[in-house]
């Protein structure tokens, strides 16, 4: 029997993993409350009112009635949908308040549409295609990290990872950002300050003459006209949640942003947080999409797939994805592909020795032994 030891490196990382965990889960806030509940799972038209019904309901009776099956959409319905409008930088907000980095977008938007026409969408050019501006610079986290004008030689990794602390933890003192930098062996001030004048440097000012990174009046936030793919995807998929008739799009256009995991191949501590609550966001979108596309007398059952993988691309252990899958292949008469989903499930759930949900199992007990009935001529 050999003795494990830890270096006091390792033991502050394992410390600081222990304490993110032990965080209290935080209740959707704004628009995410209309995302699907995860004990509604996507439910491709059957002959016959589906089984899944009869599992579970809210109230936790049995339930065969196929003439509501999507509480949580029925109840958004009639929810204001916001304007679309340029996409704006995050606002100073604290750890326990809004998403990290974002937004939700500015309700009173409304009037100034009625007023000026129509705001740009997302894909639109915001001003008149004669007037040649310069693209504010990005910050892209949905996949490996990478900053507009920071390359990947030198200094490069370090400096990009700082500014993408500063865009989703704005407003934070230069002590903050040493110790979050480097936990162990935190920057010093003079180190510090040599990367921010980087940031400077290779990001240039705005068109209003401000630099991209201003000097700090009460902690270190970036120019307003500085965004992200997730500042994106927090936009597009809140319009598509709040108009659950026509916002298929704006959530199919969320997902189409991600480019891998967020954040993937680096490991910053002080991205743990922040990174789950983009993977938590993004399983909501995807589940709502699969949910919707599975709705209606004309359901597509492939985008409803394509929904669900992607998720799974993202977070593999997402079961009430699983969930949808196996419905998804069930209700379309593909035992094969029901049978696929169940044995990718329980491969993830034997590598990461979890237990599954009482509601998958019986999902899984369901589809196996059932015989579906005769399509009706």
């Amino acid at each position: 029997m050999q003795l494990h030891r830890l270096t006091d490196e390792q033991y502050l990382l394992y410390l600081h993993a222990l304490q993110v965990t032990e965080e209290p889960a935080e209740p959707a806030a704004g628009t995410w409350q209309l995302a699907e509940a995860h004990e509604q799972t996507a439910a491709a038209p059957r002959p016959e009112p589906h089984p899944l019904l009869r599992i579970r309901t809210s109230d936790g009776e049995a339930d065969s009635d196929p003439g509501s099956p999507f509480p949580a959409l029925l109840a958004s319905v009639g929810a204001p949908r916001t304007t679309k409008t340029a996409f704006s930088a995050p606002t100073d907000t604290p750890d326990n308040e809004a998403a990290p980095g974002g937004t939700t977008p500015d309700p009173a938007a409304k009037a100034g549409e009625a007023v000026g026409g129509p705001a740009a969408k997302p894909d639109e050019p915001a001003v008149d295609a004669g007037d040649e501006q310069p693209s504010a610079p990005e910050i892209s986290v949905l996949g490996p990290l990478t900053v507009s004008g920071i390359t990947h030689s030198g200094h490069g990794p370090k400096v990009a990872a700082l500014a993408a602390l500063i865009h989703v933890r704005p407003g934070r003192t230069a002590e903050f950002l040493c110790t979050a930098m480097d936990p162990v062996n935190p920057w010093s001030t003079r180190t510090l300050q040599t990367r921010l004048s980087e940031i400077r440097s290779r990001l240039g000012a705005a068109p209003d003459g401000q630099p991209y990174l201003p000097r700090p009046k009460h902690g270190y936030s970036f120019h307003p006209d500085v965004t992200s793919d997730w500042r994106r995807f927090q936009d597009l998929a809140t319009w598509g949640l709040a108009d659950p008739q026509g916002g298929t799009e704006d959530l199919e256009n969320a997902l189409a942003l991600l480019r891998g995991k967020p954040f993937e191949g680096r490991d910053f501590s002080w991205a743990d947080a922040v990174q789950q609550e983009m993977i938590s966001r993004i399983i909501d979108t995807a589940h709502t999409l699969a949910v919707r596309h599975t709705e209606g007398d004309q359901p597509d059952l492939d985008a409803a797939r394509r929904a669900a993988l992607r998720g799974l691309e993202i977070d593999e252990t997402a079961e009430v994805l699983y969930r949808d899958w196996m419905n998804i292949e069930w209700g379309g008469g593909n035992t094969a592909g029901v049978r696929k989903a169940i044995a990718r499930l329980q491969q993830v759930a034997r590598t990461y020795d979890i237990s599954l949900e009482p509601v998958t199992e019986q999902l899984i007990d369901l589809v196996l032994a059932d015989r579906a009935s005769p399509a009706p001529k």
